[in-house]
Formats: structure tokens, sequence, C-alpha cells
């Protein structure tokens, strides 16, 4: 009797795990990184990112979106496309840091030392959003989670301190420079 209850449980268990794909080996899922190689520019042409606040720092500087007005002895007359608390939208400011020309980061430049603008977060803002952002510098020190659209990014104006002040920031979250180049804080 014994082996008959035996035999009719190994059998019933069979059954069960066929008949719901339990005697399948199921592969793991795996999580491919967001798709960053064609991300379009939701900043239209001409439109500068402008240091306009704590300017002589390199992470706390806040860059806003504007418009170039004029152009003098390293000195950028801007009119802002955004505001904040402390900037006021459609105001004229004059500044000597400016980034003339920059993109959406694309997938061949999540590198660790590579210096970016961010905004944001971990939650990754609309194309409205981006558009009206203001943006800080930093440096990326890690991309272990880039699969789920995280880049850990180092803001600190002392390479040393980089490290211990970072930030979760959402791939599309960020930008690069292109003129000018923008250089790292120095050890």
């Amino acid at each position: 009797m014994k082996k008959i209850v035996a035999i009719s449980a190994l059998v019933l268990v069979s059954y069960i795990m066929i008949g719901c794909g339990g005697g399948e080996e199921q592969p793991e899922p795996t999580e491919a990184p967001p798709e960053t190689s064609q991300i379009p520019d939701y900043l239209e042409e001409g439109v500068v990112l402008a240091a306009l606040i704590w300017q002589e720092s390199f992470s706390a500087a806040q860059f806003y979106p504007c418009n170039l007005d004029k152009e003098k002895d390293d000195q950028y007359e801007v009119t802002t496309l955004a505001g904040s608390p402390d900037i006021e939208k459609g105001h004229k400011y004059t500044t000597s840091i400016i980034s003339v020309q920059s993109h959406p980061i694309q997938k061949d430049e999540f590198n660790v030392g590579t210096v970016v603008l961010f905004t944001g977060d971990e939650i990754e803002k609309t194309e409205e959003e981006l558009k009206y952002a203001h943006w800080n510098r930093g440096v990326i020190i890690g991309i272990d989670k880039l699969g789920t659209g995280i880049v850990e990014i180092g803001t600190c104006d002392n390479i040393a301190e980089v490290i211990n002040n970072k930030e979760m920031i959402h791939i599309k979250n960020i930008r690069i420079s292109d003129k000018p180049v923008f250089k790292g804080p120095e050890l």
C-alpha cells in the first residue's frame, strides 16, 4: 500500500510539474540597458546653458537655458528661458561660464571620469521638464546601474571629495557640453 501511495504521489507531482511547465528550466530575466544611442535633443537650436548662480564652483554652478544675446571679451549676455526662485525668467544676465553647444549623453559616452551636466535625480524627466531645467556639473563615478538607467555622478569642487558627494541620476537627465568641453575638478 505504501508503494502505491508513493508511486501515486510521484506521478501526481510529475504531472503537475509537466502541466505547469515546472519541469523546464526558466531563463533568468535579463535587463538590457535602456536605449540611449539616439536620444533626440529637446533643447531648441541656438539655446545655450549659462551658469548664473555660483559660477566659480564646479558642481554648485547652476546652468539655465538661455538665448545668447551678446558676446564680448569672454562675457556673455543672455536672456533666460526658464526661472527659479533665484533667477527670473525672461531677464537678462551676464556670465563668463556658458555651454554654447551641448547634447544629451549617448550610449558610447557613459565612461567613468566623463564630465557631464545633469539635472534631477533617479526619476526620468519629461522632455518638457528637461527643456526648462537648471543643470549642474558633475563627474560620472559609477556605471554599475546603467542597465537600470541610472548613473552615479560625483559632485564636489575637490576631486578627493567627489566620491563622498554623489547623486544617482537617470541617464535621460544628463547632457555633455561640446563647446566648451568642461574639465573636472583638479586633484
